[in-house]
């Protein structure tokens, strides 16, 4: 099912912010960018039309958060 931008968004700023209770869950970065992955998948698979939206939003996400690049798998 494919959500709307605007819900679309509200999922990416709720992930944006759980960053921060994320680093606190898996405090290796390599769990933390399982954890983020997982959850930044779980969100593109409701993107449709609006993939590389998402996509760019994510990524955008992942390095304001100093995640740094990250590949996410396509579809």
């Amino acid at each position: 099912m494919q959500l709307s931008r605007a819900e679309l968004d509200r999922l990416l700023a709720s992930l944006d912010e759980a960053i921060v209770l994320m680093r606190t869950t898996y405090p290796d970065r390599d769990d933390l960018l399982v954890a983020f992955a997982s959850a930044a998948d779980a969100i593109r698979v409701q993107a449709g039309t609006e993939s590389s939206y998402v996509s760019a939003r994510l990524l955008a996400i992942a390095i304001a958060n100093g995640l740094g690049p990250v590949t996410l798998k396509d579809d």
